[in-house]
Formats: C-alpha cells, structure tokens, sequence
C-alpha cells in the first residue's frame, strides 16, 4: 500500500510539473510601451478582528464583456460586496442588485469566463 501511494504521489509531483512547464513562456514578448499606473478605488474593506477572519473575498472579472477586465471585491462584517468596472479611465461602482445579510461577511470569490 505504500509503494502504491509513493507511486500516486510521484506521478502527481511529475504531472505537476509538466503542466507548469506547458504553460511557461518559453520566450520573451518583446518591448512594449505598456505601462501600469494607480487608480483610485472607492472601496475600504471594513475589518473587525473580533467577528471575521482575516481575509476577504476578490476576483478579477469582465463583468460587462467589454474586454477589459472588472473588479469584484467582497465586504466585511455589515459591508456589502462591490463590484466595480473600468470606464473613462476609472473604476466605476455598478449596482448588481444582490445584497448580503448585514452579518454577514465576503471570505471567497470564485470567478469562470465560459464563451
């Protein structure tokens, strides 16, 4: 039975980092003149170390199908989720109609883009 799962678990590590290497670029991209800058969000995750855990939920998202990508970030205990989207050079607040129950608070975010 030991062998059997030294085996498994050798074939996971070999499977592993097959897929890594898959998925590595194996050469470079070239120059570009794309560059990052700050944007101002307005969303302050309220944290209470006495009633959460110390994370919360966020994902990366196209929300709108804009092809640019949108911000979803979760709320602390009584704070709702937000999700925001870029346009005019700014992230932008969109109203999704969901609210959460004010005890409750966002610890995971799950995101799948399906066309």
């Amino acid at each position: 039975m030991k062998k059997i799962l030294i085996g498994l678990f050798m074939a996971l590590v070999f499977l592993t980092v097959a897929v890594r290497l898959w998925q590595a670029e194996w050469k470079s991209q070239g120059p570009t003149d794309m560059r990052f800058k700050p944007v101002d969000i307005a969303f302050t995750h309220q944290f209470d170390d006495k009633t959460m855990l110390p994370f919360s939920a966020a994902a990366v998202l196209d929300a709108d199908g804009d092809g640019v990508d949108d911000i979803f970030l979760g709320g602390g205990h009584g704070q709702q989720d937000a999700l925001f989207v870029f346009k005019d050079e700014k992230f932008q607040a969109l109203d999704t109609g969901i609210h959460k129950a004010p005890d409750d608070a966002s610890y995971g975010a799950a995101h799948i883009d399906i066309d």
